[in-house]
């Protein structure tokens, strides 16, 4: 386990449009949006911009990072990087210069992109976010992207401390400066302090990024060996151990907001220390339990006990309020239990959930359906999902090999052959290379 705090890049805090000389009612919206500082609104209308032009997933990641959506910044930013270019990004912000080259919003985006689209390769942020700073005077955003400019620079002075500092004072609900002062402040060997620090933003900031918890674990814990037992199989790793000093603050801390206890017990289990996690789920007085029960479930499955974790299971199906990922986990325990039909539910339910957006969930979710359909011999339905992973990602090996497989056992070689031949181009593992290929051998007209 790494005892470095993890650093959390962060974005702008206004967006920008134009593609022409006159702007579009969107762009106008979305401008206003986000000098309104409302970045949920203005991470929607960028999304809709993105039917046009790609580069505004770019955009409303930004906007959704500002406003504490973290996943709807995986998710926009993901489809940046594979619809769009950092050109066509660089060209949405040299639009913008030429209607209005100093709009303060425009330098802070500017200056925070740099910093969270690295690859995007828009330089040095520093000079922008100076400029911006003349116009914009304090503002939490701003504060908050010069002291992790000068982060980056292994800058860890009081002058940056005191940015960090203002910018919590200006928005108690942003959880970006206090990640970002706590490493600078762990970095400084005030570890307590960077706790503390860390623990009122769990109480403050009721959206947080799974950095903070990662930071959190590294400050209060030290590796310890354990023995875990996920999905049938039998391991001895080491698992983080929350130290005995900081057992107690830990808890009592969060118990005041106690989803956010339970995600960082969540954590503990699925790293496999599941004594801690339930530890710290111990007592909980929630008005919905089932987070608890998530974490109950994910304790059984690591611990090896796979019939009360299906027992759990069965109290959480057709449960909303647990996130589609957890959903999607659920159904992963069951189907390395072998009980695909529960499996199948599990995934089926968290399609219903789903952002349609969201590729990369859709691909894991639509392959295991798929190799579940498959070993429990329903070969359309299989077909189906696998069609899906294909459409978003050709080149996907567990769908052309399953694919072929159906093919195989529907009796249409021709097709069997042809999902399993591509497969083997994309095969990075030997053993597994060689097994295709004697299924593709034994296919071939003799």
């Amino acid at each position: 386990m790494t005892k470095k705090i993890l650093l959390l890049f962060f974005v702008g805090i206004l967006c920008l449009s134009v593609r022409g000389p006159v702007w579009a009612e969107g762009e106008n919206d979305f401008w206003l949006a986000c000098s309104q500082g409302d970045y949920g609104k203005a991470g929607n209308i960028a999304k809709e911009l993105s039917a046009n032009n790609p580069a505004y997933y770019a955009l409303a990641a930004i906007c959704y990072q500002n406003g504490s959506e973290y996943e709807q910044f995986r998710i926009y930013h993901n489809k940046f990087q594979k619809l769009s270019t950092p050109d066509n990004l660089k060209a949405l912000f040299a639009e913008r210069q030429t209607i209005n080259p100093d709009d303060p919003q425009l330098l802070l985006l500017q200056g925070s992109a740099a910093i969270i689209l690295p690859e995007v390769g828009l330089g040095d942020p520093g000079p922008l976010l100076q400029k911006a700073a003349a116009k914009l005077g304090d503002n939490p955003y701003l504060n908050n992207y010069q002291a992790l400019n000068e982060i980056n620079k292994h800058n860890y002075s009081p002058v940056v401390q005191k940015g960090l500092q203002k910018a919590i004072a200006l928005k108690k609900n942003y959880p970006e400066p206090y990640i970002n002062l706590a490493l600078v402040l762990a970095q400084n060997k005030e570890t307590d302090k960077a706790i503390s620090l860390l623990l009122d933003c769990f109480n403050n900031c009721p959206r947080l990024p799974n950095t903070a918890y990662q930071n959190l674990i590294n400050l209060v814990s030290s590796p310890v060996p354990g023995t875990i037992r996920p999905y049938g199989q039998q391991m001895t790793v080491l698992v983080p151990n929350i130290k005995e000093i900081y057992r107690v603050k830990v808890k009592t801390s969060l118990s005041k907001t106690p989803e956010q206890l339970e995600t960082l017990a969540e954590i503990f289990a699925t790293k496999g220390n599941t004594a801690l996690a339930r530890y710290l789920i111990s007592g909980i007085v929630s008005t919905d339990n089932s987070l608890v029960s998530y974490v109950q479930l994910q304790i059984a499955n690591y611990e090896g006990n796979f019939e009360q974790a299906v027992q759990i299971s069965d109290t959480l199906s057709d449960n909303n309020n647990l996130t589609y990922a957890r959903i999607y986990e659920i159904g992963n325990v069951l189907f390395y239990g072998k009980e695909f039909k529960s499996a199948i539910a599990f995934y089926e339910e968290a399609l219903k959930m789903m952002n349609p957006d969201d590729d990369e969930f859709l691909t894991k979710v639509y392959t295991n359906l798929g190799i579940c359909y498959y070993l429990d011999q329903e070969y359309q339905d299989a077909l189906g999902c696998f069609e899906k992973v294909l459409s978003m990602n050709p080149q996907d090996v567990n769908s052309l090999i399953y694919s072929g497989l159906a093919y195989r056992d529907l009796g249409d070689k021709d097709k069997a052959l042809a999902y399993l031949t591509q497969a083997l181009n994309y095969i990075p593992d030997a053993d597994w290379h060689q097994e295709i290929t004697n299924i593709v051998n034994q296919l071939k007209p003799q």
